[in-house]
């Protein structure tokens, strides 16, 4: 090899010298994360809920700091410790982990499906002769799926939505600790228990597999970047004439809940009739998240929709076409409008299933019919950069 074949060199540090560059899990403020590979198990919280309740305290670790309501992270484990005030007369010190799927979505439709179900015998007198401790410590790996008509499926999040009074769709985990203890020690068959029930979030962590556009706007960025975005196209009636939906939106279709969610919309109509959407003809275009609640209650299945949030439009001037179609254009964000309460995403099968979708309908005057077009998306708990 000549000398000129040589590789460069890349520093002028003498032979033999060590030097590696500063790193960091975090971007500086000049870089940004091209790649970030998920943990298997999200770091466990130093602090503690307690509850306590007739001489019985029931305190969960691993939670996060003056943390007011227990949390369980998905593919950790339920720890803790049991203390009693009492131990004299105690026959037994039973925990319980539940998780409940209640739905109610019409009349005469209760339905439930059991989740979780662990018990634990943290002592017994029976089978311990020894006095009770005063303080009794548990772990217990919490479950990430349950089995439901012979099928397996991922635990469903914690989450509540409530249709009217009656009507309900709730899943709920809860941890319950019940102590037994005699009357009299020389009357074992009286007993009398203290039971402390400490209500837990479970809600699994999801994020998209890669991050969103820094531009948002179609315009700027379609011929640069074609392959970030995708497009919807729908023809639908108006006033009997056939107009050309085109709904352009980020092509990885899956969105954190608490991000805004860029979209582009066109509408293309024949010459001379753009009139159907002056600005007078209000409302024009809605554009919101939808999501579709689906569930089967015996032999009937139950349909809900719960509008997430409303998009905001703001018109584009595009002009026309090389088919003489007057094209008309939008863009916008489409957002949840309270991602607090928004459980990203999930399918349980039969027992229940979530479906996401961006819906754009048309209004007009004197038109009882709403044209529209809908597209599959998923939302997820976390963004793309999050660290879990």
């Amino acid at each position: 090899m000549s000398g000129s074949d040589h590789p460069p060199l890349y520093s002028s540090l003498p032979p033999g010298s060590i030097s590696c560059p500063t790193y960091s899990p975090r971007p500086g403020m000049d870089e940004r994360t091209l790649q970030h590979s998920r943990p298997h198990v999200h770091p466990l919280g130093t602090g503690m809920c307690v509850k306590c309740v007739g001489g019985t305290t029931l305190v969960l670790l691993d939670q996060e700091e003056n943390a007011e309501h227990p949390r369980i992270e998905e593919g950790s484990s339920i720890r803790g410790v049991v203390i009693l005030e009492n131990t004299e007369n105690v026959l037994s010190v039973v925990l319980k982990v539940d998780g409940l799927l209640e739905t109610l979505p019409f009349p005469a439709s209760y339905m439930t499906v059991p989740l979780v179900s662990i018990t634990n015998e943290l002592y017994r007198h029976d089978s311990q002769p020894t006095a009770c401790p005063s303080s009794l410590s548990f772990s217990h790996p919490f479950p990430s799926q349950f089995h439901y008509q012979q099928e397996i499926h991922s635990l469903p999040p914690t989450f509540h939505v409530a249709f009217n009074s009656l009507h309900f769709i709730k899943c709920a985990y809860q941890i319950t600790v019940t102590v037994v203890s005699a009357l009299h020690r020389r009357a074992s068959f009286l007993t009398k228990s203290n039971q402390v029930c400490f209500e837990f979030t479970y809600r699994p962590r999801s994020r998209p597999s890669q991050p969103l556009l820094l531009n948002p706007s179609l315009v700027e960025t379609v011929k640069s970047c074609p392959e970030e975005w995708v497009q919807c196209s729908q023809i639908v009636s108006i006033s009997s004439l056939p107009v050309w939906c085109d709904l352009f939106l980020p092509s990885i279709l899956v969105f954190c809940v608490e991000d805004p969610i860029p979209f582009h919309l066109q509408l293309s109509v024949p010459d001379g009739r753009q009139q159907l959407f002056r600005p007078n003809a209000h409302p024009l275009v809605k554009v919101h998240l939808l999501r579709k609640l689906e569930m089967n209650v015996g032999d009937r299945q139950a349909h809900r929709d719960i509008v997430l949030g409303e998009a905001t439009l703001q018109r584009v001037p595009l002009g026309r076409d090389e088919d003489t179609q007057v094209v008309l254009g939008w863009e916008g964000e489409a957002r949840c409008r309270d991602p607090d309460s928004v459980v990203g995403t999930f399918s349980c099968g039969n027992a229940l299933s979530l479906t996401d979708l961006i819906v754009v309908e048309i209004f007009l005057p004197h038109e009882t019919r709403r044209p529209s077009l809908t597209v599959p998306i998923k939302l997820t708990t976390h963004r793309w950069d999050s660290y879990f």
